[in-house]
């Protein structure tokens, strides 16, 4: 039986990647954004991320299937050489989802995204490693383990000003970015989540 699993886990000969195939988007029409602190941002459909002009700041989205053969997502936020993923609750618990609603915008017209939770640690299959393996639920699972907690307020502000200013330029749809459209998000905290950051939860005591 061990063999058999081996077997599996092993890269068929013949097997391409056609992720790695693909011939880049020409991104050249794609809008840059500025801060008022200076820090440039613009969407990424090439990594599925949001970028900035420093290397370290960057927001990726991820979406995977678990074992149930149910699809999730969740979004990373890379900083100060760490990540947060987060994510926004959802009528069913057990489901990770972090995607708009295209229904909902604000009176401005903008992509309204919900943030109301990070994640300590996520376990999902590995499909990153073994993308030649279907169904999800023969693949090895991998434990993700991001911040949950912030070192002070000074950190936990930038958690939050980051969050907002990256996502203010997305809405949601690679194919907008690519056309050179202005898109537009805003981020709606969770009440829950708001209260943690105004009592301090959140930061290492």
């Amino acid at each position: 039986m061990t063999e058999k699993v081996l077997d599996l886990l092993k890269r068929p000969p013949d097997w391409v990647d056609i992720r790695a195939s693909r011939d880049p988007l020409d991104v050249s029409k794609v809008r840059h954004y500025v801060g008022d602190d200076g820090l440039e941002y613009w969407v990424d459909p090439n990594s599925r991320s949001i970028r900035t002009n420093n290397a370290d700041i960057y927001m990726t989205f991820h979406t995977f299937s678990d074992h149930a053969y149910c699809g999730h997502s969740y979004a990373k936020l890379h900083f100060d050489e760490e990540f947060v993923v987060i994510t926004q609750n959802y009528k069913d618990p057990e489901r990770v989802v972090f995607s708009p609603d295209f229904q909902e915008k604000s009176e401005l017209g903008e992509q309204i995204w919900h943030v109301d939770k990070i994640l300590q640690t996520l376990r999902l299959p590995d499909d990153e490693a073994y993308p030649w393996l279907h169904p999800a639920s023969l693949m090895p699972e991998i434990e993700i383990r991001g911040m949950c907690k912030f070192r002070d307020l000074d950190q936990q502000n930038r958690f939050i000003y980051l969050v907002k200013t990256l996502l203010s330029c997305h809405c949601g749809a690679m194919g907008d970015a690519l056309r050179g459209e202005v898109t537009r998000g805003k981020v709606v905290f969770g009440t829950d989540f708001l209260s943690k950051f105004q009592s301090g939860e959140l930061i290492h005591s």
